[in-house]
């Protein structure tokens, strides 16, 4: 799931999409220790701050620290959005940006494939020319003077590039340019369904590959808009947490509400952005299963569906013969609040065995 806690730098708000989460990583020891201890093996890591504040990695926390090992260094491009003018100012010029870069590597490749198709005709042309030349000057003497100048003057010429080099693009620039090609996902950060209709909005009709990420407090409005996102065909990460409806005590399971809408992709994160959000997470999972999630769906959402998320759905996938044996074994049911990791497994290798560890 995602654990934007382990990165460690602080950046601000604005466009820095070159920068990767990897690249903010300092871990001890303890903290890759402790989620394993929780059955957590691969983490997905958000780069620190907003607006298009670079793009998430995936760490293994089965290596040691400071550095840890990262399975993707370069996965989605992180966009985060508010009601605030400057929130969308920022994702508006990204694509102004992107789809200005578009045209002018258009209009580049046209102008060099017209130099391309000059060239070939000029040189048919030329030797065209040549073959008149020779048969006229049959007989004759040397070439004249203004003749060795013309030659002169067509060896000095150089053929157009054999390969389009298409025109260079700032490092910041170029995941949005990536996304905007859809060569990459965006994974969008939203708090509630105004945020939904503002990101609407910006985007328009253009459908670039995206995942939403909800992050909202325990208040939220978001079954408003569960029909629209299930519509919209995109992967949803949630908070695995219970939440209100707004301004009463009203309950709302959004997971289950979610699924009954139609969303097919869920993932279900630690509703808190914490090493206390990781121990919390089957105990809160298993309170929206006790209200109406159910249990199957729940339990993917926790493994599967996170690992979907982050591309790596190889190392987690279902046991099979010949396939990666990567899985957790607990001492109890998996949703029993008192229950504990008792091994992890990584592609045959325990990782983590709860006897030897913790005595």
């Amino acid at each position: 799931g995602h654990a934007g806690f382990l990165a460690s730098d602080s950046r601000g708000f604005g466009r820095n999409s070159r920068h990767t989460a990897a690249d903010s990583l300092w871990l001890d020891n303890e903290v890759l220790a402790d989620l394993r201890r929780e059955g957590v093996l691969l983490a997905g890591v958000e780069p620190p701050g907003s607006g298009i504040p670079g793009r998430t990695s995936v760490i293994s926390t089965d290596s040691d620290g400071p550095h840890p090992e990262v399975i993707v260094k370069d996965l989605h491009l992180k966009i985060t959005l508010d009601a605030s003018s400057r929130s969308k100012d920022v994702i508006r010029s990204a694509f102004k940006d992107a789809e200005g870069a578009i045209e002018k590597e258009s209009k580049a490749k046209e102008a060099w494939e017209k130099a391309h198709k000059d060239w070939d005709e000029m040189q048919k042309k030329r030797a065209a020319e040549a073959k008149n030349a020779d048969s006229g000057k049959e007989g004759e003497g040397k070439s004249s003077h203004s003749d060795q100048k013309g030659d002169k003057k067509k060896g000095d010429e150089k053929p157009p590039p054999e390969k389009f080099s298409p025109p260079t693009v700032a490092p910041d620039l170029k995941p949005i340019l990536e996304w905007v090609r859809g060569e990459r996902v965006a994974e969008i950060w939203l708090d509630n369904a105004a945020e939904w209709l503002h990101w609407r909005e910006v985007i328009g009709e253009r459908e670039h590959p995206r995942g939403v990420v909800f992050r909202h407090g325990q208040t939220q409005n978001l079954f408003e808009v569960a029909e629209e996102i299930a519509e919209a065909g995109i992967r949803v990460d949630l908070p695995a947490a219970m939440s209100f409806l707004p301004y009463t005590r009203l309950r709302c399971n959004l997971p289950a509400e979610f699924l009954a809408a139609g969303v097919e992709n869920l993932s279900l994160s630690p509703a808190s952005d914490s090493l206390e959000g990781v121990r919390q997470w089957r105990a809160r999972l298993a309170h929206l299963v006790d209200e109406g999630l159910d249990r199957e769906l729940g339990l993917k959402a926790i493994t599967v569906g996170p690992a979907a998320f982050l591309g790596v759905e190889d190392r987690v996938a279902p046991l099979a013969s010949g396939g990666p044996a990567s899985f957790v074994v607990f001492d109890g049911d998996p949703l029993n609040p008192v229950a504990q990791v008792a091994f992890l497994v990584s592609e045959g290798v325990i990782v983590w065995d709860r006897l030897k560890e913790d005595g």
